[in-house]
């Protein structure tokens, strides 16, 4: 009696632990792939009014904040981990379903990036560009937050020298595309104290309204550059407040 009831139970784990494998990995596809799929399907960029467009192609853009990947000091290992996987099939499969034409990332990129060591800094920016990869046809383009270079009292040369050059940031920066223009601004350099980043960011604002003047007939105009087809700026600035 007591070898058939274990025959049958041997009989019933073979049967049911497959299946139960199966299910796991099943569930495991959903909830770390298939999820974002689902999710941000049921996301739609607005409609756009064909008569306004003049058959001219819309912009697509995304804009996102406050990313935070962690550093070597703050945060556990398995916490640092999951939320970077959760970050990277996020972006990537709004890059697969909704292809923007433009993706901004508005600061605080990085949660210690003003602490960092330059070999730290180096690896923190290899892995924000593997998480972040961009297909062909988008443009990525990021303005520096506080953790990425401190508050403005504490912005030194060498911390947003290596973040502008590694990222291609400039403090100021006019974007142009099909009559849309935008204006990366990063707040922390617009203190108006005189600082070098301060002085730099004025200036290169300066010129940029200047361009925009000329380009909307405006008679304050002073230089001659223009943009092709002028539009009111959409300004993209990030605060030191966050």
């Amino acid at each position: 009696m007591r070898s058939i009831y274990k025959r049958r139970l041997f009989l019933c784990f073979n049967k049911i632990f497959p299946q139960f494998l199966v299910g796991l990995f099943f569930i495991y596809v959903y909830c770390e792939y298939l999820i974002y799929y689902v999710t941000q399907l049921q996301c739609r960029w607005p409609t756009v009014d064909k008569n306004i467009m003049k058959n001219e192609k819309p912009v697509y853009a995304m804009v996102l904040a406050d990313i935070h990947l962690l550093g070597s000091k703050n945060g556990h290992w398995l916490d640092k981990e999951r939320r970077e996987w959760q970050m990277h099939r996020a972006f990537q499969t709004a890059m697969t379903l909704h292809n923007p034409e433009l993706v901004f990332i508005l600061g605080d990129i990085f949660d210690e990036g003003n602490w960092s060591s330059q070999k730290e800094f180096n690896e923190y920016v290899e892995r924000f560009k593997k998480l972040f990869d961009i297909p062909k046809g988008t443009a990525l383009y990021v303005v520096a937050g506080n953790h990425d270079i401190g508050f403005h009292y504490k912005i030194t040369p060498q911390l947003s020298n290596r973040f502008e050059v590694e990222l291609n940031a400039p403090p100021v920066r006019l974007i142009s595309i099909r009559g849309n223009h935008f204006i990366l601004i990063n707040s922390m350099a617009m203190e108006g104290d005189g600082c070098s980043l301060c002085s730099r960011a004025v200036a290169e604002l300066e010129k940029i309204a200047d361009t925009l003047k000329c380009s909307s007939g405006s008679t304050l105009c002073k230089g001659k550059t223009k943009v092709a087809k002028y539009s009111r700026p959409i300004l993209m600035q990030v605060s030191q407040l966050i």
